[in-house]
């Protein structure tokens, strides 16, 4: 059985329109596609302890085995707006910590093996420096979304990444600023929209549309950076792989969204205090613990 590990940070995500607060985040949505699959999903990654109870809870729904690593506070909280363009995350509040520490995340990697890694970044949890580790850990395909490096970086988010160490770099039009020509595989998604897959900066092949589009595409790109991960590690082609991760995504929404609203009801998981926005680089780096890459 192939063995997934996803590190990121798992979320409170506020829905716009009048949706109730549930947990979400790469955590959840990477974690739920992969078991689909049929792999064994691990996931690490902070959770601040005023929302330590669902956000477990939702991921045992989803037989996703998380290791948290505790901080105090909140966990990171996002406000969603659905738009005509796609979808705007805006992180409202954070977990009293910084980045995870590197001799943790070689810790964690020595002990799960795994097969595959997806680091999907929220903020600036996953120092870019851990990316690497993956491959010498003996992980065979390593696949990162920079959202969270976009947050911080805007456009220059590449330089994040430029230690390379990853098979491929998976980022939407929804949630990381366009770059230039970035090295290496990538896919690059559009939303309801044909995507592409490119090789240092030249198009393999086109991502086709979704054949089912979800009125909640939240944690899209999550669910598909990881069937593709998965399915790269079973020797499938770079390009069939998207097509096979676009329908699968689907369902792995339904399942991961009705599981983050069970476990919100089953132990009472109340809004947030309300928090000023925290915007880009310069909001960003005022979070205690915080450094900007």
């Amino acid at each position: 059985m192939t063995r997934l590990l996803v590190v990121a940070a798992p979320t409170i995500d506020l829905p716009g329109g009048g949706g109730k607060p549930r947990p979400g985040g790469p955590t959840i949505y990477a974690g739920c596609a992969g078991a689909l699959l049929g792999c064994e999903a691990l996931a690490s990654g902070p959770v601040g302890l005023e929302h330590a109870g669902p956000v477990v809870e939702a991921h045992r729904r989803l037989g996703v085995r998380l290791e948290p690593i505790y901080y105090p506070g909140p966990s990171f909280v996002f406000r969603l707006t659905y738009e005509e363009r796609g979808r705007r995350a805006e992180l409202a509040a954070a977990p009293r910590g910084g980045s995870i520490p590197l001799t943790l995340l070689a810790s964690l990697l020595s002990r799960a093996r795994p097969d595959v890694v997806v680091f999907s970044p929220v903020a600036f949890e996953v120092p870019p420096p851990a990316v690497p580790l993956a491959l010498l850990s003996g992980a065979r395909v390593v696949a990162v979304d920079p959202q969270g490096y976009s947050r911080v970086l805007g456009g220059a988010w590449p330089s994040a990444l430029a230690r390379g160490g990853y098979t491929f770099i998976h980022y939407s039009a929804d949630d990381a600023q366009p770059a230039g020509s970035v090295p290496g595989l990538v896919y690059y998604t559009r939303g309801a929209e044909e995507g592409a897959v490119m090789l240092n900066g030249a198009k393999l092949g086109v991502i086709p549309r979704p054949r089912r589009v979800l009125s909640d595409p939240t944690g899209a790109g999550d669910a598909f950076t990881a069937a593709v991960a998965c399915c790269l590690a079973g020797g499938g082609d770079v390009v069939e792989c998207a097509r096979e991760a676009v329908s699968i995504v689907p369902e792995a929404l339904e399942e991961a969204h009705r599981a983050a609203e069970e476990a919100s009801r089953a132990l009472g998981l109340l809004p947030p205090p309300p928090v000023e926005p925290v915007g880009a680089a310069e909001g960003v780096k005022h979070l205690p613990g915080h450094e900007v890459y």
